[in-house]
């Protein structure tokens, strides 16, 4: 009796009950319906978002990996052949040659301070006094043009790595010069010293590594007959002296390297102990500074051509020992700082000792 009495009420709800009631059951089921709906659009959006990270983590991956091939790409087999050393002078070749050099200036990316000033003061030199910025000798050795000017030699006191040995002061560069864009490689050293003399413990197939295990009676050596097969005066090729050495490196900078920043960023212009360790590398592989000079931090020890002295010390120095710069493979990067001195005995050698050319500038007007 009960059951038949509630079945009776329940038809006896009114037409608005009803319609209320079904109103509610259509909204409940789109509710669940949208419920769904919005759970597989959620999940899709998910996914999607998930796909468009992915994809952009590898784009970003792919622009990284050319970019560090780009950066530590070999330069190319054949030397471009710039004015010869005999045309330093030859002023109508002068602006084809520059326009050429401002079309292939090196990039001033990731150097320090004072990199782009350095390098138009280059440029300006050469088209007040009629100088090539790049010449090239009869070995395939490519020399850029050093403007003189004025910089602090040694380091601030709050430089890390420093050294007691390395006062700052100041410097002046009063005459131009023109310095090897790379280290003396074992292909040059054995065109100059014979093609069975190469007496570095990284050889490689093409010689394009620096040419190492040298003394400094070696480097003097190879320059004085480097002066002999060209028929220049004795002299016009040399090491340089440290404040020569020390201004090139620089290139207009006074940060402890000529880029700008720590080692990580010191990796894509030099090789040293935390950028592998694992030897010499080719020559002109990574970036140069402001001057176009390639290497000047690490690789291989520079020889130069002065006895170890004390700043600011006339006549305070040691014959015994000769100055060494730049640092190399197996120093850390602050043994590779601009200022970081070192001094060795001139018949020193080992697999870390190599050698730069400085080729004497004509005098100007």
């Amino acid at each position: 009796m009960m059951a038949k009495l509630e079945r009776k009420k329940f038809h006896k709800l009114s037409p608005v009950d009803l319609a209320d009631i079904e109103q509610r059951f259509r909204e409940r089921k789109q509710a669940r319906q949208d419920a769904h709906g919005g759970d597989q659009r959620r999940a899709c959006s998910r996914l999607f978002k998930r796909v468009l990270i992915w994809c952009a983590a590898l784009m970003v991956l792919a622009i990284i990996i050319s970019t560090i091939r780009e950066k530590r790409k070999p330069p190319p087999a054949q030397v471009q052949q710039g004015t010869s050393i005999a045309l330093l002078r030859d002023a109508a070749r002068l602006p084809a040659d520059l326009r050429e050099f401002e079309t292939r200036a090196a990039v001033l990316d990731g150097l320090a301070a004072g990199s782009k000033t350095a390098r138009d003061a280059q440029i300006d030199f050469a088209r007040t006094h009629g100088f090539p910025v790049e010449v090239v000798n009869t070995i395939a050795m490519r020399f850029r043009l050093i403007p003189p000017g004025a910089f602090i030699m040694g380091s601030p006191n709050t430089e890390a790595g420093r050294s007691p040995d390395e006062p700052a002061h100041s410097q002046t560069m009063t005459s131009p010069f023109y310095l090897g864009i790379c280290e003396v490689t074992q292909a040059q050293w054995s065109r100059v010293m014979g093609a069975d003399n190469n007496p570095s413990w990284y050889k490689t197939k093409n010689n394009g590594n620096p040419v190492e295990k040298i003394t400094w009676y070696d480097a003097v050596n190879f320059c004085e007959k480097l002066c002999e097969s060209e028929g220049v005066p004795e002299g016009t090729y040399r090491l340089p002296h440290e404040r020569e050495w020390e201004y090139a490196c620089r290139a207009g900078t006074q940060t402890p390297y000529s880029s700008a920043g720590d080692w990580r960023e010191l990796r894509y212009f030099a090789d040293f102990k935390e950028n592998g360790d694992q030897g010499t590398s080719r020559v002109g592989r990574l970036r140069p500074n402001a001057w176009g000079l390639y290497d000047m931090h690490g690789n291989v020890w520079e020889w130069c051509g002065n006895n170890f002295y004390t700043y600011g010390e006339p006549g305070a120095a040691d014959p015994q020992y000769k100055a060494i710069r730049g640092g190399n493979w197996h120093l850390t990067a602050l043994d590779c700082r601009a200022a970081s001195r070192y001094r060795l005995p001139p018949d020193s050698h080992g697999n870390v000792c190599g050698f730069r050319v400085l080729r004497v500038a004509p005098l100007t007007d």
